[in-house]
């Protein structure tokens, strides 16, 4: 039983938090969106330190899907831009330790959300 509310409170907490990702992109138009990546990046770390292996790539697909709904042109390059986020979010998570038996190292966790960020551009 506990396990089974331990995976719903991971589902949820993707969902919401791939809900955040979405919502300054259905507030604020298309050149202006782009604006908020930082609290995007901030978001999917959050997703990463919080749900653990691959968290950032599942919020950002749920909110990839999410964006694909008001911008369906884009479908394709919409998802793929938010998995390769996530997934660059996670992976740098993991190269550089940034989780540690003592806690999160708060430098390697900057260092590795700028340098997700200035990959996907």
């Amino acid at each position: 039983m506990t396990a089974q509310r331990n995976k719903t409170r991971k589902v949820v907490l993707m969902t919401l938090l791939g809900v955040l990702v979405f919502i300054p992109k259905l507030i604020l138009p298309t050149p202006l969106d782009k604006i908020l990546i930082i609290a995007q990046a901030l978001v999917l770390s959050l997703a990463s330190i919080l749900i653990g292996r691959l968290g950032a790539t599942y919020a950002a697909f749920i909110g990839g899907l999410l964006t694909t709904i008001i911008r369906p042109v884009f479908f394709p390059l919409t998802l793929l831009f938010a998995v390769v986020y996530g997934l660059l979010i996670d992976g740098s998570f993991l190269l550089l330790r940034v989780k540690s038996s003592s806690g999160i190292r708060h430098r390697r966790l900057v260092l590795s959300t700028i340098i997700s960020t200035a990959l996907v551009g």
